[in-house]
């Protein structure tokens, strides 16, 4: 996945984009709060979420393509361009404290367009995958 000939993978550092990275970490905590709702966000919307302090400072300049492309990485999707948006969910653990029984199973269900220009995301708790009941 490329964009300005640089490239976002796996192997990408998490310094390398820090804006980009921050910012899906506060998106995902803005679906939460909304859980069971779709939260959609283009760069109109992301802009407004930097000025009325819902992303923090950190996050300024972060793009809405950057943004697209990391959470399909997170989600294990194609870079773009099908035609169609396309659905991916990716799994996270929220820590309330330092207790590992304290953490909740997070799922970030996303749904993002083909040309990598807005996404919806809605964050709900369910049973890690790991677990085997």
């Amino acid at each position: 996945m490329q964009w300005s000939d640089q490239e976002i993978n796996h192997g990408t550092a998490e310094t390398k984009f820090p804006e980009v990275l921050l910012a899906s970490f506060e998106l995902r905590g803005e679906a939460f709060k909304k859980r069971g709702q779709y939260l959609r966000v283009d760069q109109e919307v992301l802009d407004e979420m930097l000025v009325f302090g819902e992303l923090s400072k950190h996050s300024r300049g972060v793009r809405i393509d950057r943004l697209c492309l990391l959470f399909r990485v997170y989600s294990g999707l194609s870079p773009g361009g099908e035609g169609y948006p396309v659905l991916g969910v990716s799994h996270y653990w929220q820590c309330e404290s330092r207790s590992e029984s304290a953490s909740k199973s997070l799922y970030a269900i996303l749904y993002i367009s083909p040309e990598n220009d807005w996404l919806k995301i809605m964050v709900v708790e369910g049973p890690s995958p790991m677990d085997s009941k």
